[in-house]
């Protein structure tokens, strides 16, 4: 790739990326700023829609606190429940907004005469004063509530105010009006007597007066509003389709918990969602209305895509004028580009006339007298060309010289190579002889090692069997000892052993005594008769067994007397052999010295062999290196010659001052030709 390219190029991607950053840097800081304060503002906003849609409400609740306080005034007039429809039509007449106005009071708390009412305009089947004028089936028309006693949610608009005696706001619920299932929502107030609630006054609103009302309000236009009771139920929705459904249905279940609590708590929140490719930004808000305890909730949705359309349009615009700006700058690089590629090409031109070896060529003044770098490098080069030819001019010169000289150093090498040659052979000769002095060496040493291990052997199993006869003196020693003291003691035993016998034969002699009274004595010394022959039978056998004992103590005192003299005539040639065995092993350990000190000195004596071996080996190949190192020299310096030849033929390529023609670029060069610069004369 040109230079001009390269770097048309790179002024081109260096512009792109520092117009892509600057760019996205201030897109994302205006996105970011813009919804900020696009948040800020609908936060704002849905504050007064919030109001706005509350409004109503309220001022329902305020109407119908009004007849509730009305209505129990009414009680204690006469004629009460004529006066109390009027009152309730005519609020009902003055305010066309509501689909219905109504009272519900408990079983006699109006006046106390439901029997006499059975059935009355405004009253129930069993008399129970509930009227309701509503407009719902397209015409006004008054008839009684319904529903009141029951415990679901068709039921609240009652059970709740009357059991709390606090108003109450119904979501939208079916009621059976006029004969058809409508849906309603109802503002409820209790109606307390004396301190105590009697019934519950209040106002339907039609689910399309709550979508007027909810319809009024459109966020920038585009976005809209959704109106939630405190169970989450959609009240109010552009969609109709999503009234009456629960704003949890959709949402993951570990969350439902926490959107009705922050509904409970009328809390205000905030999230975002995509539908069809547009993104949306929702504020939840409080609604509350006066004595509710507990408020409802206002969903206030903003398309962000219409809200930040104006961004968008600024961030096209930024980047138009982003593209436009690096087309101008690619352009200008291409003109600064030239200006620098376009010199550079003209000193490429004496660049090639070099490579063909014209050292005549010179760099245009005009380049020269620049003041930039393309002057610095212009006046670079000419130097180059005039220190070149030089330098080819002394290399010619030199290269004869060294011809010459070559060849005297090649006649000198190949002499010495010749003489080192013969020291090599002698030295190859020495060294074999010390080679095979050092084997012999080796081989000596390993028999004298070999000699020694086997004195030194002999001297520890001289000097183990010496222990043993030692202790085989000490052992005789003992058993002789032990022999005499078995002597003493079996003569011991014969003594005791006669003792016994006598006591048998005193025995045996007491038992024929006992027997000669018993038998005197008649029946009555059978029984000792018995006894005295059982002990006379007890004695023979002791004296039995000590005739034996005596008997064989007698000849273990013989054996005895044999075995000690017989171990004590051993002692003395135990202890004769002990000593010979000790001064065999001192002869053994001086042996083993002496092996130990041949061993070290023939070891001593290899390794001078070896060394002097070593040495005889590095002489040897000092030698033949050094032999053909003098042969490489001195063909070494025949190829210097040849080089030098080579060399001054190759310098001959060069064209200097004197060899011909000096030549010169033009001041203004165009783009060199792909066959190279053409020459042009001065």
């Amino acid at each position: 790739m040109k230079l001009q390219t390269r770097l048309s190029v790179a002024y081109g991607i260096i512009s792109i990326l520092g117009f892509c950053v600057v760019i996205g840097v201030t897109t994302t800081m205006t996105y970011s700023t813009t919804r900020k304060l696009v948040e800020s503002t609908a936060l704002e906003m849905g504050g007064k829609a919030s109001l706005e849609l509350a409004e109503p409400f309220t001022t329902a609740l305020a109407k119908t606190s009004t007849l509730a306080h009305i209505l129990a005034t009414t009680r204690d007039g006469a004629d009460p429940r004529n006066t109390a429809l009027r009152i309730i039509q005519a609020e009902f007449e003055g305010n066309p907004q509501y689909g219905g106005v109504w009272a519900t009071f408990e079983p006699d708390a109006f006046d106390g005469a439901d029997d006499k009412h059975r059935g009355s305009p405004g009253s129930t089947d069993d008399g129970r004063f509930a009227p309701y004028w509503n407009r719902f089936a397209g015409t006004p028309i008054l008839e009684h509530t319904v529903d009141y006693d029951n415990p679901g949610e068709a039921g609240l608009y009652y059970t709740e105010p009357f059991k709390t005696g606090k108003p109450y706001i119904v979501k939208p619920v079916e009621y059976l009006i006029a004969g058809k299932m409508t849906l309603a929502v109802s503002v409820c107030t209790p109606i307390f007597y004396n301190g105590k609630v009697i019934g519950v006054a209040g106002v339907d609103f039609a689910m399309d007066a709550i979508r007027d009302i909810n319809a009024a309000v459109k966020p920038y236009g585009t976005g809209y509003a959704y109106l939630l009771s405190t169970d989450g139920s959609i009240t109010a929705h552009p969609d109709a389709a999503m009234v009456g459904k629960n704003i949890t249905e959709n949402a993951a279940p570990e969350d439902q918990a926490s959107i009705l609590e922050k509904l409970g708590s009328g809390a205000t929140w905030t999230g975002s969602y995509n539908e069809q490719g547009h993104d949306f930004y929702v504020i939840n808000l409080p609604v509350r209305f006066t004595g509710v305890p507990k408020p409802w909730s206002m969903g206030f949705v903003i398309p962000l895509s219409t809200v930040l359309e104006p961004v968008l349009a600024l961030v096209y615009l930024a980047l138009a004028v982003a593209v436009l700006a690096v087309i101008a700058s690619v352009i200008a690089s291409i003109f600064i580009a030239r200006s620098i590629s376009k010199p550079i090409m003209a000193i490429s031109g004496v660049a090639s006339q070099l490579a063909l070896g014209d050292l005549m060529m010179r760099v245009p003044e005009g380049l020269i007298a620049r003041k930039d770098e393309i002057g610095l490098l212009s006046q670079s080069m000419q130097t180059t060309l005039k220190r070149l030819g030089e330098v080819v001019s002394e290399v010619q010169e030199f290269s004869e010289s060294v011809s010459t000289s070559a060849a005297e150093v090649s006649t000198a090498a190949r002499q010495m190579a010749d003489g080192i040659a013969g020291i090599a052979d002698s030295s190859q000769q020495l060294s074999q002889g010390a080679t095979e002095q050092a084997a012999s060496a080796e081989e000596v040493s390993a028999s004298v090692e070999q000699m020694g291990a086997n004195i030194k052997q002999n001297a520890d199993n001289s000097t183990q069997t010496e222990r043993i006869s030692a202790k085989a003196a000490g052992d005789a020693r003992q058993g002789a000892a032990a022999v005499a003291e078995t002597v003493i003691a079996m003569r011991q035993i014969v003594e005791k052993t006669a003792i016994i016998e006598e006591i048998a034969r005193s025995t045996n002699m007491l038992s024929l005594n006992a027997s000669i009274e018993a038998a005197r004595a008649g029946e009555h010394g059978k029984g000792f008769a018995v006894v005295a022959s059982e002990v006379g039978k007890l004695a023979e056998r002791s004296k039995l067994a000590a005739g034996e004992i005596s008997t064989l103590s007698k000849r273990s005192v013989d054996v005895a007397e044999r075995a000690g003299t017989m171990l004590q005539s051993m002692v003395p040639d135990i202890q004769k052999t002990a000593e010979l065995v000790q001064e065999i092993s001192v002869a053994s350990r001086e042996q083993d010295t002496g092996t130990q000190q041949i061993n070290k000195a023939i070891a001593q004596l290899d390794a001078v062999i070896q060394q002097n071996a070593s040495l005889s080996e590095e002489f040897s190949a000092t030698s033949e290196e050094i032999a053909s190192q003098a042969t490489m020299v001195a063909g070494t310096t025949e190829e210097l010659a040849a080089q030098a030849g080579r060399l001054k033929d190759a310098v001959s390529f060069f064209r200097l001052t004197g060899q011909g023609r000096r030549q010169e670029l033009p001041a203004l060069l165009e783009a060199r030709p792909r066959g190279g610069q053409e020459r042009v004369e001065p």
